[in-house]
């Protein structure tokens, strides 16, 4: 049972007698909470209408159970979540889409709802945003655009996007920042640094604090958008037109801080283009270059692709892919680039040397390097990640490797394995996204033979010792 947007809309808690539209424009309307105390009761109160509903659940199923039951209110919990983090925007809601893409994570019915939040979450009322974008320009949209498209065609967790065309005659996709959303990543990190203080007497602490200050680097950076244009900017010179891969132009002059103005680029979402049921020669052929161009950001660039869920990808009619969002991108630094470079090789040496970057990679001591338990989680969470590479073609649509893959996960959070790297979460949301996409439109995908054409173009000096 999977939950569509009118049905999100009528979970959210206003007037009885107001229609869905009404509902639209009052969720629209309403400022997005900043401060910490006004987000944490809103956290508050969303976490107890979800343990009620658990709890009605169980006590009724003590005297009729019924997995009806069951998947009415896992149904019910997703649209208590949603539409908290829709009102609540920021990274509350970039944590929803997380949850989306991580698949067995959570129920089906949870995901399925909150994966509306990649790109169709209900706007924010034109005029909470009109004043943002002519105050950034220090123009009025008239004297700038000479046509603009009040409806947002696509809304997320930290801003929205509006069709437009320039004075001077090009198309335009227009991203405007929500206002006050800096604030409230501020805000959200600061109460989860508050609820994990208990943590900060255990030796994971230090670990835990690098991982999320990593990715609370990360995710304060996608709302600056002069990074996000130099993003664009650099990637556009990392791609060919031979790839098929189109990423879109920035107009610096109409771009500020909190307003980006891009090529639009016309294509279909992925469940638009599953939709037109397309064949499986076009799937593998997407399938490819969604790997292609995420190894090519990460040897060529030496950088994450951090968010590949749904709402970045556009699947054009001539068979190009788009990548539309390069906000959330994770850059290393030389020393975090040795780090990863190593544990690349590692896949070509013996046994020994994997161990040996493992325990240096997860900062574990002589103790912990001894319990074979651990170390063999560790082998199996690898040996996951390269699986795809060492087989001829890849089949994606195989929901069984991301299953084995949440179980690993599951397994290295339950016995509390979780010390690692500050940038392994980051790494993982990539890595992890990326196959979840692949997944979701049914890809088989040579990944070792994209793999070496990447390595090579890379140019990595031990590349011809280990590629013969």
């Amino acid at each position: 049972m999977n939950a569509d947007l009118q049905q999100l809309l009528a979970a959210i808690p206003f007037d009885d007698e107001a229609d869905d539209a009404e509902i639209a424009a009052l969720l629209g309307q309403r400022r997005i909470p900043t401060g910490r105390l006004a987000r944490l009761w809103t956290l508050g109160t969303m976490q107890a209408q979800i343990a009620v509903a658990y709890a009605s659940m169980w006590a009724c199923s003590l005297f009729d159970p019924s997995q009806q039951q069951l998947v009415e209110t896992h149904l019910a919990a997703a649209l208590r979540l949603a539409s908290g983090m829709i009102y609540l925007r920021g990274a509350v809601m970039k944590l929803g889409q997380a949850l989306a893409s991580y698949p067995n994570l959570v129920p089906n019915e949870i995901s399925s709802t909150l994966e509306r939040l990649h790109f169709n979450a209900p706007p924010m009322h034109f005029a909470l945003v009109r004043e943002q974008l002519e105050n950034e320009l220090d123009r009025s949209i008239a004297d700038v655009f000479s046509e603009f498209d009040e409806r947002a065609f696509a809304a997320a967790s930290l801003g929205q996007v509006h069709r437009a065309r320039l004075r001077s005659g090009e198309r335009v996709a227009v991203k405007i920042q929500y206002p006050g959303i800096a604030k409230t990543i501020e805000s959200d990190f600061r109460n989860l640094m508050l609820a994990l203080a208990p943590l900060r007497f255990t030796r994971d602490w230090d670990c835990i604090a690098a991982q999320l200050d990593d990715v609370r680097n990360v995710v304060t950076a996608e709302v600056d958008y002069y990074a996000e244009a130099d993003s664009l900017e650099r990637a556009r010179t990392w791609f060919e037109e031979t790839d098929g891969i189109v990423i879109p132009r920035v107009f610096r002059e109409h771009s500020t801080a909190r307003v980006l103005t891009m090529d639009l680029i016309d294509g279909m979402h992925a469940d638009s283009w599953l939709a037109t049921n397309p064949s499986q020669e076009q799937r593998n052929a997407f399938g490819t270059k969604m790997y292609t161009a995420s190894f090519r950001i990460y040897y060529t660039g030496h950088g994450d692709y951090a968010d590949p869920h749904p709402g970045n990808y556009l699947f054009l009619d001539d068979g190009r892919l788009g990548l539309i969002d390069f906000g959330c991108m994770r850059a290393y630094d030389e020393d975090e680039w040795q780090i990863v470079s190593d544990m690349d090789r590692a896949f070509y040496e013996d046994r020994d040397t994997l161990r040996t970057l493992l325990i240096r990679f997860c900062d574990l001591n002589e103790a912990e390097a001894r319990d074979e338990r651990r170390m063999a989680l560790l082998e199996e969470s690898f040996r996951w990640i390269i699986e795809p590479l060492v087989a001829e073609e890849f089949d994606f649509g195989n929901g069984e490797h991301l299953k084995v893959g949440m179980e690993v996960m599951a397994k290295a959070v339950a016995r509390r394995y979780t010390r690692s790297h500050p940038m392994q979460l980051m790494l993982s949301r990539t890595l992890i996204g990326l196959r979840s996409m692949l997944h979701r439109i049914g890809a088989r995908v040579r990944v070792g033979q994209i793999h070496e054409t990447e390595l090579r173009r890379s140019g990595w000096s031990w590349v011809n010792e280990v590629l013969q």
